[in-house]
């Protein structure tokens, strides 16, 4: 039996095209359709947004002038989530941001991911809000792992945000 929901790893393959074609400047958000999808991706971009729009009311997720904070990693789902509340947006009258959280773990490919992020929504017109958090340093005054110590950081940036 099918799950009600997306299953966004089904998808994988076409957002990661379409964010590495993102990253290089080679599309624009609003010929996302161009993107071709491979033979095993059995729904187009749109029917995926439709189910997300008709997932959410039935769950009565997302209600009139909503204020959301997208948590935006620069990866395929959260980037496909962006882009889905985007296309709601209008219709729902929502108030849409996203927040990026850079936890300096992994050097270049951290800045890229973050960078990314910025140029992603100052194209989509979209407010960002950027935390760079040094998780190695918490995570050893706290004596706690790096994984706990990140998560644990995560979640008192979104507590005081939302």
């Amino acid at each position: 039996m099918d799950s009600p929901l997306i299953n966004i790893t089904a998808q994988n393959w076409h957002w990661t095209r379409l964010i590495r074609l993102l990253k290089n400047g080679k599309i624009r958000r609003e010929n996302r359709a161009e993107v071709p999808l491979p033979e095993e991706v059995p729904l187009p971009v749109d029917d995926l947004i439709a189910r997300v729009k008709s997932f959410s009311q039935q769950g009565k997720l997302i209600q009139s002038q909503d204020r959301i904070i997208v948590a935006l990693s620069g990866g395929p789902d959260s980037v496909f989530l962006l882009d889905a509340l985007k296309e709601l947006q209008e219709e729902f009258e929502l108030r849409l941001s996203a927040l990026h959280i850079n936890h300096l773990l992994r050097q270049e490919e951290s800045e890229r991911d973050e960078q990314f992020c910025r140029e992603l929504c100052n194209r989509w017109n979209t407010p960002l809000e950027v935390y760079r958090v040094r998780v190695r340093e918490y995570s050893r005054a706290m004596r706690m792992g790096i994984e706990e110590g990140a998560r644990k950081l995560r979640y008192h940036i979104y507590s005081r945000e939302c």
